[in-house]
Parts: structure tokens; C-alpha cells; sequence
């Protein structure tokens, strides 16, 4: 069975796709027992980064694809000259740092 974050890498679905994924999960229109990480297909860490900010699907989906730590990827990201950005760096590296220190992660 294929989840949310293998049908993006295979170009079967969307970004924008996770909220139809979430809520055919919630009806229970998924198929076997398991949970909503396993459903998106992320990692515990990948699944608390998305919790606290939606938005970060584009770093954990650009992450897996490039099979790079997704601290990697938002640093990369943070590192672009840009002009404008949705969320700072600041707060992304609070969430590595509570992402670290609460779950050992990344």
C-alpha cells in the first residue's frame, strides 16, 4: 500500500493533497489499521515537524527526495538569498532545536 509521501515522490499526488489524505483517514476510508503518521508515510520526527507547521511538508517531502536530513533541506532553504519567506529562520530552528532536545531527533 502506497501513503501520502510515496505518491508525492512518484508525482501521484500533491503537496496540497494532505488535507483529502487526512480526512479520508478520519472517515476511515483507509484501508487497514494504522495510524495517520503511517497513512502520510512520515517518520515520528518528520510527523511532529508537520504538526507544529503544516507548511513543512515542502521540507520533508524535498528532504526524502533528496534523501537529505530534513534540517538539511530547511537549511539550504534559509541559506537562498530571497526576499520574502513565509516562515523565519529563527522559528524553524526553534522547532530542530525542540525537535532535538524533546525527541532526539534530526
Amino acid at each position: 500500500m502506497s501513503n501520502f509521501i510515496d505518491d508525492c515522490l512518484n508525482g501521484d499526488a500533491f503537496f496540497s493533497d494532505i488535507d483529502s489524505v487526512v480526512d479520508r483517514w478520519h472517515q476511515g476510508e483507509i484501508k487497514g489499521d494504522i495510524s495517520l503518521r503511517e497513512a502520510l508515510g512520515m517518520t515520528k520526527d518528520e510527523y511532529v515537524l508537520w504538526m507544529k507547521d503544516p507548511d513543512n511538508i515542502n521540507f520533508i517531502i524535498h528532504a526524502r527526495q533528496r534523501r537529505i536530513p530534513v534540517e538539511v533541506a530547511i537549511d539550504e532553504f534559509f541559506s537562498l538569498p530571497m526576499a520574502a519567506r513565509g516562515s523565519s529562520k529563527d522559528e524553524i530552528n526553534s522547532i530542530v532545536k525542540w525537535l532535538k532536545k524533546e525527541h532526539g531527533i534530526c
